[in-house]
């Protein structure tokens, strides 16, 4: 065991008795934090609002309302009203997290969703929402809006021999010889509740569940190093009375992914961050619009078109 490396997101994470139940990596990767868990983590009082959302949690709850400040020396201060308050600070290579009831699950969420794929944001990666597999060192991303089946897809691919590389947030790093390469991300994969699912998970009990989604542990068939992005897939719901394959010009991919980045500084650093990463990912990797039937096995028709292509 001291030969893992525990990380994620390309993210080397310490204590590794927190960073192995995210993840774990043959070799070291460029990037390392280490956590600190606290009772509180106070917002600095001169900090600046950088993004605000709210959503719905689930049927009778109340809706939760998160945040995001840039707080004068650099660091990030983020937390909800739900059961999260966290502070990112790169120049220190420290996370500190504090979760309501120390539940470790919430700790171990918000490092893998917002904490990791910002630090390796800040340090050059792109950050974009979609799940990712390879097989051979080769990976296929899929971009989707939520509900699209990509997390069914990915636990498709999995079952079919692929190992998963992320579920939700894709950290890819753009090298200069075009050698894009994806990092794994958690060790879960989740589905929304009632989503259609291999029977890689029967006999299975989940990992956790979340608010709408149930996470299953997939520990032993993840990916423990950066697998070479080969395909983005843009998938689109299922519909229609055909199968959709379609290769997609430079600027159709380019404009496709601005839809599924994920940024989470300030916007007026978008522009001139995101848009020349994604130029250079839409002009080195092909990319394609996916669409299968809806019927009772669209699951596996679309596995099967992903496989064979």
């Amino acid at each position: 065991m001291s030969a893992l490396v525990p990380a994620c997101h390309g993210v080397a994470v310490a204590p590794a008795s927190l960073g192995l139940q995210l993840g774990w990596l043959t070799e070291h990767p460029p990037l390392a934090v280490d956590v600190e868990l606290v009772d509180t983590v106070q917002r600095a009082p001169n900090a600046k609002l950088v993004w605000e959302f709210e959503e719905a949690a689930a049927f009778g709850l109340p809706r939760i309302t998160s945040q995001s400040w840039q707080e004068s020396e650099g660091s990030i201060w983020i937390g909800n009203t739900l059961n999260l308050s966290m502070r990112v600070d790169c120049g220190r290579q420290v996370v500190t997290v504090a979760a309501k009831d120390s539940n470790i699950q919430v700790v171990l969420e918000a490092l893998a969703s917002v904490a990791l794929p910002l630090v390796a944001q800040r340090s050059g990666s792109l950050v974009l929402h979609g799940s990712a597999a390879c097989i051979d060192g080769s990976a296929v991303m899929l971009c989707a809006e939520s509900g699209s089946g990509k997390s069914s897809l990915l636990m498709g691919l999995v079952a079919a021999g692929w190992e998963a590389l992320s579920e939700d947030q894709c950290v890819i790093s753009l090298e200069a010889s075009k050698r894009h390469c994806v990092w794994p991300g958690p060790n879960w994969v989740r589905l929304k509740r009632g989503a259609q699912s291999p029977q890689l998970v029967a006999g299975r009990a989940p990992r956790f569940e979340a608010l709408d989604k149930v996470a299953w542990d997939f520990g032993e068939r993840i990916a423990h190093s950066p697998a070479e992005l080969d395909r983005i897939v843009l998938l689109e719901p299922p519909g229609g009375s055909e199968r959709v394959w379609e290769p997609l010009t430079e600027s159709e991919v380019i404009g496709a992914l601005a839809k599924h980045t994920t940024w989470l500084q300030q916007q007026d650093a978008y522009a001139g961050t995101v848009l020349p990463q994604l130029v250079k990912l839409g002009m080195s990797v092909p990319g394609y619009r996916m669409r299968i039937p809806w019927q009772p096995d669209w699951l596996d028709c679309g596995v099967a078109l992903l496989v064979e292509r």
